[in-house]
């Protein structure tokens, strides 16, 4: 985002008090990769504490990774928890999702006041037209966009997108979000600031506190 309109992932280690003193938004969740580290019950507890903090925008990163070593059983009961905590606290979720779109449909079309920012999108063409076909989904762009393989299809995809369903991140790369911005807006063909403003917009339509 820009002008101060962003999120940032926090840890989920860090201890509510921590949170809540960061000086900027932030999400929260168990990211897929991670969950075989983290006591299920102390997860719950903790994540319907941290969803209260007044800075706490979304929960996530959260999802489904078929190329991750974690078991899918506990990828499953991971993502239930913080979709269950989203409908609960009102908030966004930021989904990772990797060759798993076939499990995470079925939770967009069941809870569809719950909005869903598909992280680091680069499905394919015919999943991407499914998922258009839902209001709660959201698609953000970032460092793919940077890599000469993925370059052509990630201008594919953001040229299938409408602006009014659209973010762009830096991720945890070294990016620096002007020049993610300024990728983005040459892929589709628009002045820096027209795509600054249309993304300011989605963020504020959708993160209402």
């Amino acid at each position: 985002m820009h002008e101060g309109v962003f999120i940032r992932n926090a840890f989920h280690f860090l201890p509510p008090e921590k949170l809540q003193a960061l000086p900027y938004n932030i999400s929260v969740g168990f990211h897929p990769w991670l969950l075989n580290k983290i006591d299920f019950k102390i997860a719950h507890k903790y994540l319907a504490h941290a969803s209260k903090l007044k800075n706490v925008m979304a929960i996530g990163e959260a999802g489904f990774d078929n190329v991750a070593l974690t078991p899918l059983a506990l990828q499953y009961a991971f993502f239930e928890l913080q979709i269950a905590i989203a409908i609960q606290c009102q908030r966004p979720i930021i989904i990772h999702c990797v060759r798993a779109y076939h499990l995470l449909v079925p939770y967009i079309k069941k809870n569809h006041k719950v909005i869903f920012i598909l992280h680091a999108y680069s499905a394919d063409e015919g999943t991407t037209k499914k998922l258009l076909q839902y209001e709660n989904v959201f698609f953000s762009f970032g460092k793919n966009m940077f890599h000469r393989a993925m370059i052509d299809k990630q201008k594919k995809l953001m040229h299938m997108i409408p602006l009014q369903k659209l973010f762009v991140e830096t991720d945890n790369s070294t990016l620096q979000i002007e020049k993610v911005y300024e990728v983005a807006a040459s892929f589709l063909k628009l002045e820096m600031e027209q795509l600054k403003v249309e993304t300011k917009k989605n963020y504020l339509d959708i993160f209402k506190k």
